[in-house]
């Protein structure tokens, strides 16, 4: 499926024409831009249809008065964040060093691989 991503209108029960997405960050924006224009205490929701996830809700947005609300679903996927770029050669240089402060000699120190 090349558009998995579908946007849900929760009170008339139908899917909302021609919004269709590839990306679920695309789908978000997307139900976002219509909520807005929605009428008062509207909800958008985003769902993702895939084979495996069947119509798995991934987060709903709701038109208040002063603006929109976004609930998640607690199952929902989450984007895992980004792990610490690796020390650079200078820093890893100076974990691998001691100084022995008696004579002040530069050694390596033992790690285990």
């Amino acid at each position: 499926m090349k558009r998995p991503y579908r946007l849900y209108n929760a009170q008339t029960k139908t899917y909302l024409r021609w919004r269709c997405y590839g990306y679920p960050r695309h789908a978000h924006i997307g139900a976002l831009i219509e909520c807005r224009w929605a009428e008062v205490s509207h909800t958008i929701e985003v769902l993702d249809t895939t084979e495996g996830a069947g119509n798995k809700l991934l987060g709903s947005y709701t038109r208040r008065v002063d603006g929109v609300a976004f609930s998640p679903e607690r199952n929902a996927y989450v984007k895992p964040k980004r792990s610490r770029k690796s020390a650079t050669r200078k820093q890893a240089r100076r974990r691998a060093e001691t100084i022995d402060r008696e004579t002040g000699e530069v050694r390596a120190s033992q790690t285990r691989h």
